[in-house]
């Protein structure tokens, strides 16, 4: 009987203990991904673990009703953030879950790096850039590289000239040097060519030439915190608009001598920074400062070295009396314009008050990431001072604290698109200085061509409608607003509080 009553009750789990099944395919062809690793969670904790057969398919039997995550991962497939494709079920006594996922093969980009005789050039660092992530990867002693593990887009490759490479040879009585160079051979990325790769695709024979151009010597003193010379301080070079993800790998260096003399003996035209750091007596100190080389030698630079201070803050939210509206985290961003290593981010407290900590005497922009609408960001002030914008203000110590404030009566800007289709509404402040992400705004068409932008901080915009979305490049850097493409755009006022009525045509985005 005992028996009976046993064999009863396992028949009853195996009936309450249900299967997931499924396959792993991959995006280019639905071939089936063999190998790939299949992980099943419960509250965030691993319960059983399998790997996908020659077909792709899998199984995982036994599992007890409950809610579940299933991860699948494969090298040489795109993955999301958190290192695996995932997907939640919910499995109940009542039978099998079917889970079909399709998988992204990744791409490769080789090539070679050569001089402008066409030699190979060895120990060149080559970047890939422009899509979700960047890349790099250095040249063997053909020149040749090869990246792995490139999601599929639009990318620029950027060869750095090792340090070590011989120099060109003068030219009419001029001393040369090799300039970091985009792919084909052009010394800027806006004439670079971009390179596409599709999914699983294998993009061969990408071919760099390095460019040079005539170097000039940057020199200068390192002084310490009573303007004495510095010894023995460490000094970076750097461009001054850093576009690689680690700055360090472009970065030359000096080292100051007993008289606190600096140099750098072969620079390009060209805007650049300085960056001097030391620590005494258990103190970080910084110096920094833009520079500007232009057809000549760059004598007297000074670089004094400075302690940190606190930058304290508050933010002002203002809406109109009775509107009730959630309160909001707000985040605060100090980018330096030179130097001065990442942005520094501080949280307003409950008292709607912050401060930022390390911050070094050099130049900054200042960032607030918005409470959500309807408010909008409508100043930054240091002291009595307006900041806001993408215009670099010195900030040299705690003295002057930063007010930043919102209000909650912007406009709204509403009307049709003629043959809207897909295009993309895009608000661009007329203001250089606010062409940022805070002030671009941009929505797609509804039925009828009709659109509308609520919550839009007052002022005069340019309005377009463009063919194509706005790209990660547009968001961050604005868009290439010239006078042709002013042409075509619609100039929109907003005002307080009120509606604006616009008619606009698809125009090509930039």
């Amino acid at each position: 009987m005992r028996r009976a009553i046993l064999i009863i009750l396992l028949a009853a789990a195996a009936a309450l203990a249900q299967t997931v099944e499924g396959s792993v395919t991959s995006s280019v062809g639905h071939a089936p991904v063999p190998g790939a690793k299949v992980t099943i969670e419960a509250a965030r904790q691993s319960v059983r673990e399998t790997t996908t057969d020659s077909q792709g398919a899998f199984r995982v039997a036994d599992l007890p009703p409950g809610d579940y995550t299933a991860a699948f991962s494969k090298q040489g497939f795109d993955m999301d953030r958190g290192g695996a494709i995932r997907r939640t079920f919910h499995l109940t006594a009542a039978g099998t879950v079917r889970l079909d996922i399709t998988l992204t093969p990744l791409a490769r980009i080789s090539g070679r790096v050569l001089d402008a005789a066409g030699n190979p050039v060895s120990a060149a660092q080559v970047w890939i850039f422009g899509g979700r992530e960047g890349y790099s990867g250095t040249t063997d002693a053909q020149g040749s590289f090869s990246i792995e593990g490139v999601l599929p887009g639009s990318y620029r490759l950027l060869a750095l000239p090792p340090r070590a490479l011989k120099p060109p040879p003068d030219r009419d009585g001029r001393r040369m040097g090799w300039l970091p160079t985009f792919f084909p051979a052009v010394p800027d990325a806006a004439s670079a060519t971009r390179i596409f790769a599709a999914p699983g695709a294998e993009v061969w024979d990408q071919e760099i030439r390095l460019q040079s151009a005539p170097v000039h010597y940057l020199r200068g003193v390192v002084l310490d915190t009573a303007g004495h010379p510095a010894a023995h301080v460490t000094v970076s070079l750097g461009a001054a608009h850093e576009i690689l993800m680690n700055e360090q790998d472009r970065h030359i260096t000096a080292v100051s001598a007993a008289e606190g003399a600096f140099e750098f003996p072969a620079v390009a035209d060209g805007e650049w920074r300085l960056t001097a750091e030391a620590e005494r007596d258990g103190q970080k100190l910084q110096a920094f400062l833009p520079a500007v080389v232009s057809g000549a030698d760059v004598e007297g630079l000074r670089l004094r070295l400075q302690p940190p201070f606190t930058l304290r803050g508050s933010v002002l939210r203002i809406a109109p009396t009775g509107l009730t509206v959630p309160r909001k985290t707000v985040l605060v961003l100090l980018a330096p314009a030179v130097g001065g290593g990442g942005a520094r981010t501080a949280k307003v407290d409950a008292d709607d008050t912050f401060h930022i900590d390390d911050v070094y005497p050099g130049l900054y922009t200042v960032r607030s990431v918005s409470p959500d609408p309807p408010f909008y960001l409508a100043s930054i002030q240091l002291g009595e001072r307006d900041v806001l914008g993408n215009d670099p203000v010195e900030i040299s110590s705690a003295a002057l604290p930063l007010t930043i404030t919102y209000r909650a009566d912007g406009g709204t800007v509403r009307g049709t698109v003629e043959n809207c289709g897909s295009a993309t509404v895009v608000l661009v402040p007329q203001e250089t200085r606010l062409r940022i992400p805070d002030f671009m705004r941009n929505t797609a068409c509804g039925d009828a061509g009709r659109f509308e932008i609520p919550n839009v901080r007052p002022g005069e915009y340019y309005g377009f409608a463009f063919d194509r979305a706005p790209g990660i490049e547009d968001i961050f850097f604005g868009f290439n607003v010239d006078q042709g493409v002013i042409n075509r755009a619609a100039l929109v006022t907003v005002r307080p509080s009120e509606s604006t009525a616009v008619e606009l045509k698809v125009t090509a985005r930039p």
